[in-house]
């Protein structure tokens, strides 16, 4: 899994958005940042068997 960060400057702050570091585990993780605060959203889908 590849890491990739990307720096923005939004307001006169940094903001970095980086995947591919945390949870390899889940389906998909991206972290962003902005000074000391850290948000950390995953994504997991599982396939669900036909009903009809």
């Amino acid at each position: 899994m590849s890491n990739t960060k990307i720096y923005e400057n939004v307001g006169g702050q940094e903001i970095i958005v980086e995947t591919g570091k945390l949870a390899g585990l889940a389906g998909g993780a991206v972290t962003i940042r902005q000074g000391d605060t850290m948000l950390l959203a995953l994504l997991q889908c599982l396939q669900m068997p036909d009903l009809e």
